[in-house]
């Protein structure tokens, strides 16, 4: 393998360390420039910055009148950061398209808006400056409390919320299918018949395949079987018992055994290897179509069971969906079982 296929990716993530360290030097400061700048706008701060030194009210002074102007070189450099990532991550093809990066990345993209009425949006960059340290390994965020309660309760949010709205796409669904059979006539006229032709033709191919492999995989056993129902057969015809009293009669019965047993393998091989001929695929279809015809012209009753079956599978994919998952994860006690009708209030 050459060298530069071993050296490059520790270049660049040595290059992406770097950069992520500059970075968070860089929010570093502007969050504390922001969070030094809006405590002097106090009065009470301002009052004790007063007290101090001439030094430290100059340097506070002229950071709070040129604060706008320093904060631009920070988003300067921040908006720069967000370009460079979006050009690597699109050199580098981590999402599915070129213009997701900004929509994932979208704490990087608000933080970095200079508005001053938006300045309660440079918070963001302390989520910025979390995923940064996270993934230079200097924290470890999922160990956190504060993340765990917070993980915590957006799973219960999560799964309360998509719990409610599969509960009522299911209960939609029970409402068409319960609807007079509509929707399974619907299904047949839009869904099925426009593709009878190729249905058909699939269930032929498919057909002929599952018999030539089945009698490859099993011609032997097959065979076996043949030859012994030939033989029951022929043991129990009374002309062979009366035959097999003639002079020579078992010899003639054997041969005559033999030669039919024979006769009846070849048939059954010759009839497997025609199987894929325009005959017999035409036979096929037909039977196939006759079928579906039948099928569909016959199957209002077939169709009410089916309707049924699925109302009571989707009944017990909702009743599944009730129960609380987040409860047995995190040892909450479940509530005492009891029936409620499904268009009152209730959690699950």
């Amino acid at each position: 393998m050459p060298p530069s296929r071993i050296t490059r990716p520790a270049a660049q993530d040595a290059f992406h360390a770097w950069w992520d360290t500059i970075i968070v030097v860089v929010v570093g400061l502007n969050l504390l420039l922001i969070l030094l700048d809006t405590l002097y706008a106090l009065g009470p701060v301002h009052a004790l910055v007063d007290l101090g030194p001439a030094s430290l009210q100059s340097t506070a002074a002229w950071m709070h009148a040129n604060f706008t102007t320093i904060d631009l070189y920070f988003v300067a450099l921040l908006a720069l950061d967000v370009l460079a990532g979006w050009l690597v991550a699109i050199r580098e093809r981590r999402y599915h398209r070129w213009f997701f990066y900004p929509f994932i990345h979208w704490y990087d993209v608000l933080g970095c808006i200079p508005v001053s009425g938006f300045r309660v949006l440079r918070v963001l960059r302390v989520v910025s400056l979390l995923i940064r340290l996270q993934r230079m390994g200097t924290i470890n965020v999922r160990q956190w409390s504060v993340y765990q309660f917070c993980y915590k309760y957006y799973q219960i949010l999560m799964e309360e919320l998509t719990d409610r709205v599969a509960i009522k796409m299911l209960g939609n669904v029970q409402t068409e299918l319960s609807d007079n059979g509509k929707l399974t006539d619907r299904i047949t006229r839009d869904v099925l018949l426009p593709r009878k032709q190729a249905l058909i033709e699939d269930m032929t191919d498919r057909t002929i395949r599952l018999i030539l492999q089945a009698y490859g995989t099993h011609r032997a056993d097959i065979l076996g079987m043949v030859r012994s129902l030939v033989h029951d057969t022929l043991s129990e015809n009374p002309d062979m018992h009366r035959l097999k009293r003639l002079p020579m009669g078992d010899t003639l019965a054997t041969a005559m055994e033999q030669s039919l047993t024979e006769a009846v393998c070849g048939l059954l091989d010759g009839s497997i290897q025609r199987v894929n001929q325009r005959r017999f695929r035409n036979l096929a279809e037909s039977m196939a179509e006759s079928g579906f015809d039948a099928w569909i012209e016959d199957n209002a009753s077939a169709n009410r069971e089916i309707e049924q079956v699925m109302i009571e599978v989707l009944d017990v994919m909702k009743s599944q969906i009730r129960q609380q998952q987040w409860k047995m994860e995190y040892g909450a006690e479940s509530r005492p079982p009891h029936h409620q009708d499904e268009a009152s209030f209730n959690p699950k």
